[in-house]
């Protein structure tokens, strides 16, 4: 008996060793929320964070509808020969717990619309709510595509991983051409390839999984929309620890496609009841933003705010698991160039200037930083001073300088000979996760390389504009790696973070040398009509700042 034991035993090991311990074979939920859990949701955990459609008030937009527009449809790139295996497992809504669910018909679509086949899951009509009335939302088991346990579909489709794996609905590319195809999500008893037919009501999946085989290869990163639709299931739960998406951001250098750069971010802890995640260049929408900074221009410095309004643009695609190397290349690196900072006398002789020069063959932003509040990094509101532009190298190249008037970041004048900690930062391919209405988050976003790695996994936010968010500090314009960013209150607000996919600064430790009679010829230079002393007056040489050589010094010195 003890020697059955004892077999029994290390079969049952050996079983859960098989589950473990091999590849997972799929795509979707067990990337997100790995584990079965019936504890409490509101502390780290492996299990919070369900796919999720047609909620009230639209927060999920149009995520996984039949009326969707091409930039809120869920793809998947299918290659011709390889087969694409499906399953869910819908649970109770339990904030909405007298919706009326139906049949769920899968549609499958060519890009250009084109129906391509379908499936429809039988609901359970028998599950009913507190008054006896039917329910419907979970689906008849067992049915092939539905998904009955973690392990089914920590192991994945069945016709790839045996017993072990869920019963998957299955389609094959046989003709179709390489390609992406979307996928649509309809409501309706019997089933129904019609749009109008879609009853839109709130659902929610724990279990799911859209995975592409080549044969009996996996084809990871496939699956990708530019927005999602999630839940935390109530107020107070937090979004698994391993709840992390990936944003691809298309790569322009000399003037022509690079590839991408791609970003890993991670929304693990965030207490969002329900939660639209997308990602783009901006934040908010750039049209649709105002004047949050006050200095009579609206641009990114505006747009990147956490403000008030569902304003924020779907941009980019964002995947499951790292997109497809095949389909999504790697970027190369940008050529950039960043000079030291050169001091000079301001025009009017009564103080000095600063200047850096940048160079470059990608479009990004460009800043001069300078650290004089004896704290290491930027603080706002102390008299640390940052300027940033843009830089455009649309036509293949672009040069640029970043000019310091000589204050301090409380206006006043920096005296001559300071110590100055001052920084030339070059950041492109910005990417920008604003949240809309996202409640808490008191573990941070964080966003981090996956390739290429170049921007030390820095992140930023500016969340100055409202009041009582309780991010801490209130604004990081210079970039942490060691801070998150966490909120108290995102109630109704867009609430943005955001990193670059490259990174790259010149600091110097420096003295605020300048002189104010630059030729020595004993005249200030308020006064000095020939400031280089060259027999040329400056009227006659041009702009007074001008930098005809590129050298990051005005013309005059």
């Amino acid at each position: 008996m003890k020697r059955l034991l004892t077999l029994l035993t290390l079969l049952v090991a050996f079983i859960l060793f098989l589950i473990f311990t091999n590849p997972a074979y799929a795509e979707g939920s067990k990337n997100l929320t790995p584990s079965f859990g019936t504890g409490d949701g509101t502390t780290n955990n492996n299990f919070i964070g369900y796919l999720c459609h047609s909620q009230e008030a639209s927060i999920t937009g149009n995520f996984l509808s039949p009326n969707a527009t091409a930039d809120e449809r869920l793809y998947i790139y299918v290659k011709e020969g390889e087969t694409l295996y499906m399953g869910l497992r819908r649970i109770d809504p339990v904030t909405n717990n007298e919706l009326q669910h139906q049949d769920l018909t899968i549609v499958i679509r060519e890009n250009d619309g084109t129906l391509v086949t379908s499936f429809t899951l039988d609901d359970d009509d028998a599950v009913t709510d507190t008054d006896g009335d039917s329910q419907g939302y979970p689906f008849t088991t067992p049915q092939t595509g539905v998904i009955e346990s973690y392990a089914e579909v920590l192991a994945g489709p069945s016709a790839i991983v045996g017993v072990s794996g869920y019963d998957a609905l299955s389609w094959t590319n046989s003709s179709l051409g390489d390609q992406n195809f979307y996928i649509e999500f309809i409501q309706f008893d019997g089933g129904s390839t019609t749009a109008s037919d879609d009853i839109d009501v709130e659902s929610w999946y724990d279990l799911w999984d859209f995975s592409v085989y080549d044969g009996t290869e996996e084809k990871p990163g496939r699956m990708h929309s530019k927005i999602w639709g999630f839940t935390a299931g109530s107020y107070t739960n937090q979004f698994s620890d391993d709840f992390s998406l990936y944003a691809t951001m298309p790569s322009v250098i000399a003037g022509s496609d690079a590839g991408y750069y791609v970003k890993n971010l991670n929304y693990a802890g965030l207490e969002a009841y329900t939660t639209l995640l997308y990602a783009n260049s901006t934040g908010a929408d750039l049209g649709s933003t105002t004047d949050l900074n006050g200095d009579g221009t609206i641009d990114f410095q505006d747009a990147r705010r956490t403000q008030t309004g569902n304003i924020g643009a779907q941009e980019y695609d964002i995947f499951i698991n790292n997109p497809d190397i095949e389909l999504y290349p790697t970027t190369t690196l940008p050529d950039v160039s960043i000079s030291n900072a050169n001091f000079y006398c301001n025009s009017s002789g009564t103080g000095g200037e600063g200047i850096i020069y940048f160079e470059s063959n990608q479009s990004g932003i460009i800043s001069l930083i300078i650290d004089l509040d004896g704290t290491p990094g930027y603080q706002a509101g102390t008299e640390d001073v940052i300027i940033e532009q843009l830089i455009d190298a649309s036509s293949g190249f672009a040069s640029s300088s970043v000019r310091w008037d000589g204050y301090d970041g409380t206006g006043a004048i920096v005296p001559a000979y300071t110590d100055l900690n001052i920084s030339g930062r070059f950041t492109a391919a910005p990417v920008h996760s604003p949240l809309y209405d996202p409640e808490i988050n008191s573990l941070g976003i964080n966003m981090v390389d996956t390739r290429p790695n170049t921007s030390f996994d820095l992140v930023y936010w500016d969340d100055l504009s409202q009041t009582g968010v309780g991010s801490s500090p209130t604004s990081e314009l210079d970039g942490s790696n060691s801070n998150q960013h966490t909120w108290t209150t995102g109630n109704a607000l867009l609430v943005n973070t955001w990193s670059f996919g490259y990174y790259q600064i010149n600091t110097e430790n420096v003295s605020f040398d300048f002189v104010c009679d630059i030729d020595g010829d004993g005249i200030d230079e308020q006064d000095d009509l020939d400031n280089d002393n060259d027999g040329v007056a400056d009227s006659e040489e041009g702009d007074y700042y001008n930098d005809t050589d590129g050298d990051g010094i005005p013309d005059y010195l």
